[in-house]
């Protein structure tokens, strides 16, 4: 996987355990994230962090991450984000991809799907 990448990953879920989750399956990879459990929460981290990879949940408590993904597309375009969700249906998936999102991922996963997940996002250029 792509250094830059790895460098700056930023974790939006409300759930504590798939954030717990997420940090455990990336750290044994050696990769290090932020979690933030807000939309909010995340446009003060965006003033610091400029991140290459985000795990975005779609219900968060302030907003959808939907409707989140046309800011960060906007603010950081070369950003990889994956949609993750428990609420998966198929208008969400295709919004989720034609917003911006590289994959969408239904919750609950487990580190295979993850692992998968990285190595395909390693693998292509799927961002300009």
């Amino acid at each position: 996987m792509k250094t830059e990448t790895t460098n700056h990953v930023l974790i939006i879920d409300d759930d504590v355990d798939t954030c717990f989750l997420l940090n455990r399956i990336l750290d044994a990879k050696n990769i290090r994230a932020v979690c933030v459990n807000t939309l909010q929460q995340a446009r003060v981290v965006f003033e610091t962090m400029q991140p290459s990879l985000i795990f975005l949940d779609n219900n968060l408590p302030d907003g959808y991450g939907l409707n989140f993904i046309p800011l960060i597309r906007d603010k950081f375009p070369k950003a990889q984000i994956i949609m993750i969700t428990a609420h998966s249906n198929d208008f969400n998936k295709r919004a989720a991809l034609m917003k911006g999102a590289v994959l969408f991922m239904t919750k609950p996963f487990n580190s295979d799907e993850i692992y998968r997940a990285l190595d395909y996002l390693a693998k292509t250029d799927s961002r300009p």
